[in-house]
């Protein structure tokens, strides 16, 4: 079902092969924090960034566990191959995985909605990964914030933003 915030539906998604299994799954999944705020989020962004991570569903992998697991050996697969640089060293291959916690689905609907679409601006809009320490990991962090909320999730960017800033706080002088 599509709301007028919608731009494509669920089943759309799925189709495309953004939806983090082959298929939308049952009602224990579709009920999830996690996967309604993915489907908020894939359904509503705007279609030029949906075709970027529509482009980059191979590159990256979705890796929700279930709440009740307590471990697991989950098999990713490679999803980019490195290549000698030249200088004899050779690069290795890595999996690029978007992990979405279990504790998220202890979070407020907001909360979750915006860690999801930072996750997947991570993936539409920047190459490589930056640690967010460093100066080019604050100006990814800062460019994946201004494009969440220029789909449309200001308001749940802002709270996520002040939650983090609060636990970094509560870190640093805890």
């Amino acid at each position: 079902m599509t709301t007028a915030d919608e731009a494509r539906t669920e089943e759309q998604v799925a189709e495309d092969g953004l939806w983090p299994c082959t298929e939308l799954g049952g009602p224990e999944q579709r009920t999830s924090n996690r996967h309604c705020a993915i489907a908020t989020v894939l359904c509503r962004i705007p279609e030029t960034d949906y075709q970027k991570l529509k482009e980059a569903a191979r590159s990256f992998t979705w890796f929700i566990p279930l709440y009740e697991e307590y471990g697991i050996v989950y098999p990713f697969a490679v999803t980019h191959g490195g290549e000698g640089s030249g200088t004899g060293r050779i690069g290795r291959a890595y999996a690029r995985v978007l992990y979405l916690s279990p504790r998220l689905e202890r979070s407020a609907r907001d909360i979750v909605i915006a860690v999801v679409a930072h996750e997947l601006a991570h993936i539409a809009v920047c190459e490589e990964y930056s640690h967010p320490d460093s100066a080019e990991g604050k100006t990814q962090e800062d460019i994946v914030f201004q494009r969440i909320c220029e789909w449309g999730f200001r308001r749940e960017a802002e709270k996520h933003r002040a939650l983090n800033k609060r636990r970094a706080h509560s870190r640093a002088f805890g």
